[in-house]
Parts: structure tokens; sequence; C-alpha cells
């Protein structure tokens, strides 16, 4: 995301009403992105635990615009629930590890301040 913002930008600084408005297209391509995802095109696809908003295309296309934008709030307003999964799948599906826990620290190791850190002792 921060590549095509710069992408976007030509990797200059520019004035924040421009800005603005080249994070509301990168944004905007990626909202539409995510909204094709529910039928199957685009470059996303859904994870199981929101593969229940999952649509045929056919089905997609008859749906009003109002239907349609109903279920995309709900696509997005959606939270699930349940256990965090003890095991990361790498993207092709080919190597399964064990999920490391968000907090972990080596034993017998003690946290010091930055200041400390770079002075040497004599």
């Amino acid at each position: 995301m921060n590549h095509l913002l710069k992408l976007s930008i030509y990797w200059h600084p520019w004035h924040l009403p421009e800005l603005v408005d080249r994070l509301f297209n990168v944004t905007s391509v990626q909202m539409t992105d995510l909204r094709r995802a529910l039928y199957g095109h685009g470059n996303y696809s859904l994870v199981p635990p929101f593969s229940k908003f999952s649509l045929p295309h056919t089905t997609w296309q008859s749906k009003s615009v109002q239907e349609k934008d109903a279920l995309f709030h709900d696509f997005l307003a959606f939270k699930p629930t349940g256990k965090r999964a003890r095991t990361v799948t790498s993207a092709v599906g080919v190597v399964t590890l064990p999920a490391t826990p968000s907090i972990a620290t080596k034993p017998e190791q003690r946290k010091r301040s930055r200041a400390i850190r770079g002075r040497r002792r004599l």
C-alpha cells in the first residue's frame, strides 16, 4: 500500500489537498477490490471466517445497488470470533509452521533502558 501511494505521488512531496486526493484514489481502488472479492473477482480472495459472504457472480449481478451496498457494509462490519490459529500456513499452502506467541522473552532476559545498551562499561 505504501508503495502504491508513493507511485501515485511520483515519489515527490505534495501539498496537502493533492495528497488527500491521491490517498482517496488509492483507498477507493482498494475498496473496489475488496468489493470484487465478495463475488470472486479482483486481487483478493476471502479467507475462511469471511467465506460466508461469498456469492456467485450471477447472483451478485442480479442484486440491486442497495442490496450490494448492504452486503458490503455487513462484510466490513463483520468481526470473526473464536480462537486464533495455532499454526501459520504459507500463501502457497506448502509450509505449515506453529505460530509464535505474541509476547515471548528468552529465559533470564531482562529489559535494559536504551541509554544503557549503547554505553560500554570499562
